[in-house]
């Protein structure tokens, strides 16, 4: 029998740490209707990222194996696998160039291959992928990172598409608008399970309580984060990280905030980012959406009710360092406050009153 192989690309920013989770989670429901997960090779039960980073050629995370060890033990699982159809989902496969595609393609010899990729609305996904970065250490202005991305060709979502479907050979290509999902309140998972794996609507699924998992950071964190990722380098250097640390600063500092209303931070406007520019970026996906259209047009799952994929991209970006500059004071007392805060116990802390306006210095 020919196994098939869906492959989920990404795209970031579109559900997929959430989607990954509950593939882990329903690992043994669908295991009954013929899918295999491949949970075992899950990272840290999410995605299969450390798949991707082999092809990619990058360093592998907690695997204990090296690149070409982990991929032998790749190739391995899928062969071995019982079930007729295989799922493997990591955002990192839409970073794939030709030569990762092919060097994958080379490993899927006698596999019915389905490309499964979710988009969304470039502007808001480059600012929702700009805010992911600062837990990895970014300490770039919004407009000089996606100047950068956008010219490596990050949010071209009919190039990547059309790699990866020319490139493997693809049989078929599944693509999924993530703002129209939300705009029907349709669960992500659910519709995945149904509508791409093919799932009976009669199995109950076993879904988590909250239906965002890594979603994006507030500007108040966004600021905080990139000073501290300016002083102290990469997050694993100070007290961010990611996964479980980075959501233990989050509740301090929610905590912090609710005991020191003042410290509230800075503006939520936004503003033109090199308006010529924005014009220029726009018009680029607006000209890549419509090749999309053009050439997976049936491949759409839910496009909008005029069989378009999105609005139009919006002239206007908004710009997340509004405000950081004139709030440099306010950042210096929010470190302090942190770091304080960080050194007691849990369960112990209790915030005092809001401190003065004098700079000082972060304990360490």
């Amino acid at each position: 029998m020919k196994k098939t192989l869906y492959l989920h690309i990404g795209a970031h920013r579109t559900g997929t740490t959430y989607l990954q989770t509950c593939l882990h989670r329903n690992r043994d429901a669908l295991a009954g209707h013929g899918i295999d997960t491949v949970s075992d090779l899950s990272l840290w039960g999410q995605g299969h990222h450390n798949v991707a980073f082999s092809y990619l050629q990058w360093a592998l995370r907690d695997a204990g194996l090296t690149r070409e060890q982990y991929l032998e033990r790749f190739r391995t699982r899928l062969k071995e696998s019982a079930l007729g159809s295989i799922i493997i989902s990591s955002e990192f496969f839409e970073l794939f160039d030709d030569a990762a595609v092919e060097r994958l393609r080379a490993d899927l010899g006698g596999f019915g291959k389905v490309v499964v990729y979710g988009v969304r609305n470039q502007p808001q996904y480059l600012e929702s992928y700009y805010r992911e970065s600062f837990k990895q250490g970014l300490t770039e202005s919004f407009e000089s990172w996606m100047k950068e991305r956008v010219a490596a060709g990050l949010g071209d979502f009919h190039a990547i598409a059309h790699r990866w479907v020319a490139g493997l050979g693809a049989d078929a290509v599944r693509i999924v608008v993530y703002e129209n999902l939300l705009r029907e309140n349709l669960n992500i998972f659910e519709y995945f399970a149904h509508r791409i794996l093919l799932v009976p609507e009669r199995q109950a699924l076993d879904l988590p309580a909250e239906r965002i998992i890594n979603g994006s950071a507030d500007r108040r964190l966004l600021w905080l984060l990139r000073e501290m990722n300016r002083r102290h380098g990469r997050p694993e250097n100070h007290v961010a990280g990611i996964g479980a640390q980075y959501l233990r600063l989050r509740r301090r500092l929610e905590r912090i905030y609710d005991a020191s209303p003042s410290l509230a931070a800075g503006s939520e406007s936004a503003r033109i980012i090199d308006a010529a520019a924005a014009r220029s970026i726009a018009a680029q996906f607006e000209a890549s959406n419509a090749r999309l259209l053009a050439e997976f047009g049936s491949a759409i799952c839910n496009p909008t009710s005029d069989g378009t994929l999105f609005p139009a991209p919006a002239l206007v970006l908004a710009d997340t360092d509004a405000g950081i500059e004139s709030g440099r004071l306010e950042t210096s007392v929010l470190l302090d406050l942190l770091f304080r805060a960080l050194a007691e116990d849990e369960e112990g802390f209790e915030p005092g009153a809001a401190p003065d306006d004098s700079p000082r210095q972060p304990r360490r």
